[in-house]
């Protein structure tokens, strides 16, 4: 698990809680709004890879670093039915970046994969609803493998 990742997030701080996450360095993301996640999760993956955040999602990735067009997807472990579980959110296939960064938050830790777009099988993940006036193909990406995570995922591990 990374240090530095983590040394990193910690330095986002604000204070919330709930459960699984009482007391832990991480409870505080965990009560944000969506769209403030998200934005943490931004600048997390922006202060690991570098590059250009940029300002708004109409280009359908949020992050510039060299060549790379990055999405990031940062999810939270959450307890379903009894079981530990990691849900990404509102992937879409016909957005135009070359990678996604998924961001895996324990309550102690956080795990960054920056994985290529052709190494993602999106296929095989489950689709949802789309809520935007545009109709778009959105899917979700969920696994209970919360220590191993996916394997077609840990090899891009980045920290």
């Amino acid at each position: 698990m990374s240090t530095r990742a983590q040394n990193l997030l910690s330095a986002l701080f604000i204070k919330n809680s709930d459960d699984l996450w009482a007391g832990k360095p991480n409870e505080w993301l965990r009560k944000l709004p969506r769209a403030g996640a998200g934005k943490v999760g931004e600048q997390l993956a922006q202060k690991v890879i570098g590059g250009k955040l940029l300002p708004n999602s109409r280009f359908g990735y949020d992050l510039e670093f060299e060549d790379k067009k990055i999405e990031v997807k940062m999810a939270t472990l959450s307890i379903t039915n009894d079981k530990k579980i990691f849900a990404w959110m509102a992937i879409r296939p016909s957005d135009p970046y070359t990678h996604i960064c998924f961001i895996a938050v324990y309550p102690e830790d956080v795990r960054l994969f920056l994985v290529p777009r052709e190494k993602i099988p999106i296929e095989t993940f489950p689709r949802s609803n789309s809520t935007s006036e545009r109709k778009v193909d959105m899917f979700q990406l969920f696994t209970r493998k919360t220590n191993t995570l996916l394997p077609w995922m840990t090899p891009y591990e980045i920290l």
